[in-house]
């Protein structure tokens, strides 16, 4: 589980929202992700967390192979996301099966 991060860089409407917390995110059943995918979703979580610290673009590219132009789209467009389950999809949001599932909802929006 991840620990609570310092929040260094400021997202507005999510980070600056009084309570934000990375510790209430729901979290996805790991147990039942491939290798594969459990691999891309430990390198996407550690790149939000680094990225959400307010680490340099460079460094989280380097550290986790995430593109930084990606970064601000899965926080806002994934993580922060409604879930059919009334919470919003948290680390959900970066697991690959989510990818369809979020694509498809956009295109009933």
């Amino acid at each position: 589980m991840v620990k609570d991060v310092l929040v260094g860089r400021n997202l507005k409407g999510i980070t600056d929202q009084e309570g934000f917390s990375l510790e209430g995110w729901p979290h996805p059943d790991l147990g039942a992700l491939s290798v594969q995918n459990l691999e891309r979703y430990l390198r996407r979580k550690k790149a939000v967390t680094l990225y959400l610290q307010g680490s340099a673009y460079a460094e989280i590219q380097t550290a986790t192979g995430v593109q930084a132009r990606f970064l601000n789209r899965m926080v806002r467009e994934r993580c922060m996301h409604l879930h059919p389950d009334g919470r919003i999809y948290g680390w959900r949001g970066l697991v690959v099966a989510a990818d369809e599932l979020l694509t498809h909802a956009a295109d009933f929006d």
